[in-house]
């Protein structure tokens, strides 16, 4: 089986490691999708944090956001910014 696609390490930018809050309701799918060793905490709650190696910060935002509000970029706080400056745009627009 091939590599699983990764659309966010796609490109040719400087590698940011992201860590990513994941809440219980989707949790299983991103360890499943990620892998187990992605995760860096697991929250009393069910919501884990993963770290991701991104290169491509367009693609990592689009899927960050497929989670829609249950997931929240954490760290680092440029990549963080980024991602809310993009939000606010769309709800501007």
């Amino acid at each position: 089986p091939g590599a699983q696609l990764e659309p966010w390490r796609l490109g040719e930018g400087a590698e940011t490691r992201a860590r990513v809050l994941v809440d219980a309701a989707q949790a299983p799918w991103i360890v499943q999708h990620l892998g187990p060793g992605a995760v860096v905490d697991e929250r009393p709650d069910g919501s884990v944090v993963v770290a991701m190696a991104v290169t491509n910060r367009d693609n990592f935002r689009s899927f960050v956001l497929t989670f829609l509000d249950h997931a929240e970029v954490l760290a680092p706080p440029d990549l963080r910014a980024e991602v809310v400056a993009w939000l606010e745009r769309q709800v501007a627009a």
